[in-house]
């Protein structure tokens, strides 16, 4: 049986954060190497252009980016081919409405989001949740946003985030229940 390798490209470090901790572990049986790899959302650089041409041949990818402010899925899928001189397959690239944070504050079930003492409730829908709002539900017995975010990615209902977040149900259906390749 051949090895099997799969790379997830990140934009940040909440991102990594939350693929090393709750996607990861999902896809272990699947992969035998899964490496998460955050790249610049800012200013692409020639090396990761190089190193996702590199990973063609040595297995799968996925590449994620929030949807921020763009119109609609397919044009952020655009952009990032356009980016990446069309080195992107439209069908590794999954795009999360709107920011990593909609998927995150998905997770929390109404049981959590009260021993976690977040302010205010979760909204049904989280797919045109901000990073504003996530950071406004902050309990002030919390130190740090690090920490916070850490707390809610331990009591993270997968189950939950899938019936409050299309974007994250269609990435957890496509490549975690379905065992669907990247590919």
């Amino acid at each position: 049986m051949p090895y099997k390798r799969l790379f997830i490209f990140v934009e940040g470090p909440y991102d990594k954060k939350f693929f090393t901790e709750i996607v990861i572990p999902k896809l272990r049986n699947k992969y035998d190497l899964i490496k998460c790899i955050v790249y610049a959302e800012e200013e692409p650089k020639e090396i990761y252009k190089q190193y996702i041409k590199s990973i063609k041949s040595m297995g799968e990818y996925i590449f994620v980016t929030d949807l921020d402010e763009a119109p609609c899925v397919t044009s952020r899928k655009n952009k990032k081919q356009e980016i990446y001189n069309q080195k992107l397959d439209d069908r590794r690239i999954i795009v999360v409405k709107k920011e990593i944070e909609s998927w995150i504050i998905a997770g929390i079930t109404e049981q959590s989001r009260r021993k976690l003492r977040i302010r205010g409730s979760i909204p049904s829908s989280t797919e045109n949740f901000k990073k504003e709002q996530f950071k406004s539900l902050q309990p002030s017995k919390f130190d740090s946003e690090i920490d916070f975010r850490a707390e809610i990615l331990k009591k993270f209902s997968v189950d939950q985030a899938k019936n409050r977040n299309a974007s994250f149900k269609y990435f957890f259906n496509k490549f975690i229940e379905n065992n669907t390749s990247p590919c």
